[in-house]
């Protein structure tokens, strides 16, 4: 049977081959300020955890129909994202190569945009739409 996951990446790579730009090689990046790293035997202030997926900027479908209790602000964007084996939580960063909202360019090539709001799409667990900032 085929999963959900294998579906959206199926999609992903057809829309990657047809629409160059659209889509975005990206990373996920978990941070945490303070561990203690048992190898070392000290804390370490901090501490990186990355996994890579694509995201595609939404331009099309409002936000408030994914989110309705959340009012979009100056500067976030809604995004879909897909192929991360972590699973995408409010306070992570994502990072990804160009951020386009409206006319303008909000974010510069590498830029860490924070994860405001998830939604699992279908409760699959390896798609998403997020609000980034």
């Amino acid at each position: 049977m085929t999963t959900v996951a294998e579906i959206a990446a199926l999609a992903v790579a057809g829309v990657r081959g047809a629409v160059t730009d659209a889509i975005k090689t990206a990373s996920l990046i978990e941070i945490s300020n303070s561990f203690y790293d048992t190898s070392a035997a000290r804390y370490r202030t901090r501490h990186e955890v990355r996994d890579t997926g694509s995201v595609i900027v939404e331009t099309q479908k409002p936000a408030s129909d994914i989110f309705p209790e959340y009012v979009i602000g100056p500067g976030e964007q809604l995004v879909f994202l897909q192929g991360f084996s972590t699973r995408p939580l409010e306070g992570m960063v994502l990072r990804f190569a160009a951020l386009t909202v409206g006319t303008e360019t909000d974010a510069s090539p590498g830029d860490d945009l924070s994860i405001l709001r998830v939604q699992d799409i279908l409760g699959a667990g390896s798609i998403f739409y997020a609000v980034i900032r």
